[in-house]
């Protein structure tokens, strides 16, 4: 399985009140880690978009959760605390960072959820083909693209992501896009991308990072690989499993000919 994400400097990731405040201009900050900022969520979200349906993956906060953000701008003690630990869980040490951040809200670069995943799952609750009856998983006829900085971090900052012509369209449609002065940190993350049903562990690390508020959370992308036996919408049914065994499940209409 190949894995992957791009880093873009400006990634989406905000600051609530309890972080150092950022004023109307660029700063400068620094950190002895890859991921700067990590923050929370309680729900997932799916959307189908385009002609060709496709599933996009959100991490969200409903109202009654508040996001919390804390990294290596944190204040707090409690906040440091806890994000001193998800580095040292993740190996993210020894990795010289001077970032830029701002201005505004949600503008600190390499800015991950909080969770890791080992599993997705997709349900429909109509008839895909006979070997796929309505309440199956269609795990083998779907594929999920993404990318991750998790490869790059494991191998102690060394191994670096390949974005050759091999990377499915989605990938690069998502996830394979830098700015022009981002180019020499595009080689940080790895495409992900893969059947479903043969996702790991490891392809689900460290998914999300943003680019300065174009993705909003997305962690991934979901398609097709095959076509049903007949024309309906479906109600697709995905499932994401933490490490932790926290389940998230989110629902949409798509409509397949």
């Amino acid at each position: 399985m190949k894995t992957g994400l791009f880093i873009a400097i400006f990634a989406c990731a905000g600051l609530c009140a309890c972080e150092k405040p950022v004023t109307d201009k660029y700063e400068q900050g620094s950190s002895d880690s890859f991921v700067v900022q990590y923050w929370t969520f309680d729900r997932l979200e799916a959307v189908a978009v385009g002609p060709e349906p496709r599933l996009q993956l959100y991490l969200r906060s409903s109202p009654e959760h508040r996001r919390t953000y804390y990294g290596v701008l944190s204040d707090g003690e409690e906040l440091k605390r806890a994000y001193e630990a998800k580095c040292t869980e993740h190996g993210d040490r020894g990795y010289p960072f001077v970032f830029t951040y701002g201005p505004g809200p949600n503008m600190v670069p390499n800015s991950f959820p909080d969770k890791d995943f080992r599993s997705i799952e997709v349900v429909s609750d109509t008839d895909f083909d006979e070997v796929h009856p309505a309440g199956t998983r269609l795990d083998d006829v779907m594929m999920f693209c993404s990318a991750s900085p998790w490869r790059f971090i494991r191998s102690r900052y060394v191994e670096q992501g390949e974005w050759n012509a091999g990377v499915p369209a989605e990938v690069y449609r998502y996830f394979g896009t830098v700015l022009p002065y981002d180019t020499e940190w595009k080689s940080c993350y790895h495409p992900v991308y893969g059947k479903v049903s043969e996702l790991t562990t490891d392809d689900l690390t460290l998914l999300g990072g943003d680019d300065g508020g174009r993705r909003m959370g997305m962690i991934g992308v979901l398609t097709f690989l095959a076509r049903p036996d007949r024309a309906a919408t479906h109600t697709l049914t995905v499932t994401l499993t933490s490490v932790d065994g926290e389940r998230y499940s989110a629902c949409a209409a798509v409509a397949l000919e």
